[in-house]
């Protein structure tokens, strides 16, 4: 479990890498998905269709999940994502 501490720093990393990006023009973007829903597929039509005008690049990795019962309950999950990757959850 990360601490407030490395949530910040974690944080202001994120905001000088925003600003960096900003200042090149440069979009970056983070597909998150289920395995099979067609990330790759997109990122390569994306090159097929702008390749020939743009600069692009990719990172890969992956996000490992492991169903298991924690904190009382029959269902849980532990999350192991890339360096310097992010979890971003949305209360419905």
């Amino acid at each position: 479990m990360r601490t407030t501490m490395e949530v910040c720093e974690n944080d202001g990393i994120a905001d000088l890498l925003r600003e960096r990006f900003a200042e090149q023009s440069t979009l970056v973007l983070d597909l998150i998905s289920s395995p099979g829903s067609g990330k790759t597929s997109l990122i390569e039509a994306t090159v097929r269709a702008l390749g020939k005008d743009y600069r692009m690049g990719a990172l890969t990795g992956g996000v490992a999940t492991e169903p298991r019962p924690a904190h009382g309950f029959d269902h849980s999950l532990r999350l192991t994502v890339p360096p310097l990757g992010c979890l971003f959850l949305k209360r419905r």
